[in-house]
Parts: C-alpha cells; structure tokens; sequence
C-alpha cells in the first residue's frame, strides 16, 4: 500500500515557500530525515488568514511571531506548510530573500546643513529625542562615533543581531538581542563584523557623532548625530555563508519586517519618534509574490515610524528575459550561488526551456 503525502497548494505561495515545500517533498523521496527527531526545520513567513487563525496556528505548530490585523509572520515547521496552505481559511503565505547592500547619500545631497542650524523652521534639528535604527549587516559596536561628541555617552541602545549564535534563553526566533552599554561593548560587534563593515558605514552616516576619541570630532558626522541609536544584523546574500543550512528559510523578509518592529517597539517604549535606515535591497517583484510583506510594512509605518529604503543599486541587472512572438527562442546568461535554481514562467502557449549548467 502507497500512502501519499499530501500536495501544497503552490498558488498560496509565493516562489521562497514553494522552494521550502518543494525541499521537503524532495527529501521525502530521497532519504530519511537529514534533522535530528528532535529538530525541525523551519520557515519564518507571512501568513494572512480570513478566520481562525488561532486555531490553524496550533493545529499546525506554527509559533507566532507577530500580527498586525490579519497579517501574521509565522515560524512555520516545513513538513507543515502543505497542510496549512490547504486550509481554506488561509489566503496567503509568503517569504522572499536576496537582499544585497546598498548605500549612496550625503548630508549635503539631501539638503540636511540648513536643518542643522534651523534655517526657515521653529528650531534647530540634530536627532536629539529620536530613535534612529538601522537594519543591516557588519556592525562595530565600538566605534567612536556611536558615543556623543565628547565620548561620555555611549547612544546605541540595544541590538538584534539575527546571526548570534548565542540564543540560550533568547525568546526571539533567531538569533539574540542585547541591551546597554557594557553588554554590548563586550561583545564588541555583529557575528558578521569581522568580515563585513556596510552597517557601520550606513549607521555612521545615518547617526555618527563625528568623534574620534581623545577629544578629536571628524566634520564628517552623521545627519542625527544626536540621536539614539538601536541596530539590527541582518541576513543578506552576503553573509549567507554564516547560516546553519538548516536554518535557512528562517531568514526572509518576514524576518526583516521582524527587525523593523523591534526597532519600533524599543522606540516607542522610550517614548520617541523612530525613523530607521534600510539601505538594503533586490529585484523589483513583477508579480506580486512580496505583497504581505509590503502590507504588513503599511502597516507599522506612520507618524513617527518611518523606514528609509536605499534606491537601488540594480538599474543595470537584467532578472528576466522575454520572448516575443515570432521569435523562435531567446537566450540568457545567468548566474547564482545556490545548489539549485528556481524560474517563474509566465505564458500562454507550451514551449520548451533548456539549461546548460557551466
């Protein structure tokens, strides 16, 4: 007697869940479990339900993350994603990743000396009272230019480094966070910081006194050297070489979107204004697959919550190819660093599409 697992339904999924649900199927068929009994991979997703959310969650030992309306980011078990994505009640799950650094601005570009000095406004604006976070990767927590220009007061104030391996007791789902000065002076920097520096160079233009240490202040400080400043390391394809594979499809944008709102409650518990710095990013999505996450960003954004994305560094990358009609076939080159590819077609009519791996 055969007994057949039971299929996703991959029209719920965005392409990163159909990739996870397609992994586990996979292993299915060619092997055992690679994980300890006792261990189960999981996906960090978006999910959004029409009813009984509560109940799909525990039925499906999902650990719930955060929500807002009817928008969750869920720690889904992948041998559980086939199951939820056919229950009725479930509209959506979705994750994506493949962020790259990215950073290009100045004070002068954007116009910020005249704010400085209270040119044409009701006062002079330095960051003071503001929480500034940014969210990236690389982070040396003892750089002189995250204390006050005089070097008494040490202004960042906590941060989630995601790739810690130093989770013992850690209610976060990847990861741990740290708090005040002595903590996160000891640790000295991100799990990443040795080998990647762009956090401190977005985080020191974004918020940097300017100071060097032994009385010496750079003129070339950040645009809110005053303000606070909470951090978190992120994962990107370019530290993606210190994740366990097993815990890879923990890290997406249901993770980064994770990182925004622990920016924004540390903000609000102190009773300031938040504005964080993203200087993160990929490919536009033509299709649709990131919507959760763009609605769940919707909706912890506003007054006194602003994230800043970077443009972009992409306008030069070509990520999909098309064939118009009446040409027999097209050709692309492409690249990758994955052990596996996955393609979205979009087409009306059978064709035939071939791979040559070099």
């Amino acid at each position: 007697m055969c007994v057949f697992a039971q299929q996703p339904n991959y029209n719920k999924m965005s392409p990163l869940v159909r990739e996870a649900a397609t992994d586990v199927i996979q292993q299915r068929r060619q092997a055992p479990s690679l994980y300890p009994e006792q261990y189960q991979p999981t996906i960090t997703a978006f999910a959004k339900f029409s009813g009984n959310a509560d109940g799909l969650i525990k039925k499906y030992s999902c650990r719930q993350l955060a929500k807002v309306d009817n928008v969750y980011i869920l720690s889904i078990p992948l041998n559980q994603l086939a199951g939820l994505s056919n229950e009725k009640n479930v509209l959506r799950i979705e994750a994506g990743n493949g962020n790259r650094i990215q950073m290009d601005t100045t004070a002068i570009l954007v116009n910020a000396l005249p704010v400085y000095s209270g040119q044409g406004l009701p006062q002079a604006y330095t960051g003071k009272g503001v929480v500034v976070g940014i969210q990236d990767i690389g982070f040396d927590l003892t750089h002189p230019t995250f204390y006050s220009t005089n070097m008494k007061d040490y202004r960042i104030k906590a941060l989630w480094d995601q790739l810690s391996k130093d989770t013992i007791g850690s209610t976060l789902p990847v990861g741990c966070d740290y708090r005040d000065a002595s903590n996160l002076l000891q640790i000295g920097h991100s799990l990443d910081g040795f080998t990647q520096t762009h956090g401190t160079h977005t985080a020191g233009i974004a918020a940097g006194s300017g100071s060097e240490g032994n009385n010496i202040v750079s003129p070339y400080r950040g645009i809110a050297y005053d303000a606070d400043i909470v951090l978190v390391a992120n994962a990107t394809g370019n530290n993606i070489d210190l994740i366990d594979k097993k815990d890879y499809y923990k890290y997406t944008y249901a993770t980064d979107a994770l990182g925004f709102k622990y920016i924004f409650d540390y903000a609000d518990t102190q009773g300031k204004p938040c504005v964080i710095n993203f200087s993160e990013g990929g490919h536009q999505d033509f299709h649709g697959y990131d919507q959760l996450y763009y609605e769940m960003l919707d909706k912890i954004t506003g007054p006194g919550h602003i994230i800043v994305a970077s443009a972009g560094n992409d306008a030069d990358w070509i990520n999909y190819v098309h064939k118009p009609k009446g040409i027999p076939n097209i050709e692309s080159l492409l690249w990758g660093n994955r052990e596996s590819a996955y393609f979205t077609t979009k087409t009306d009519k059978p064709f035939v599409f071939r791979m040559k791996v070099a």
